[in-house]
């Protein structure tokens, strides 16, 4: 993992970083990423991914879940209903 030196970022973001290093030391480029706590800590999205639920009463400017982003059903996302995306919880997929 790698560590964001700016505080502007949320759990949940996903973050364009240019470069990286793997954990076997190599060398990575341009990938997203996304912020999984508090210290801005961010994973490679490539083998993760987050809940999408269609109980918008809980996005987080209505409800207690802070990390509930809302996600507007449209043409380009196919989604039927408005739904939200719950980013405090990442799964491995």
């Amino acid at each position: 993992m790698r560590k964001i030196t700016k505080n502007k970022y949320n759990i949940g973001d996903i973050v364009f970083v240019c470069q990286y290093t793997y954990k076997n030391d190599t060398d990575g480029n341009n990938h997203l990423f996304v912020v999984i706590n508090d210290d801005n800590e961010i994973i490679p999205l490539d083998y993760f991914g987050f809940i999408i639920s269609s109980h918008i009463d809980k996005v987080k400017n209505k409800s207690k879940f802070k990390y509930n982003e809302p996600l507007l059903s449209s043409v380009t996302n196919g989604l039927k209903v408005d739904s939200i995306v719950k980013c405090d919880q990442l799964y491995r997929l």
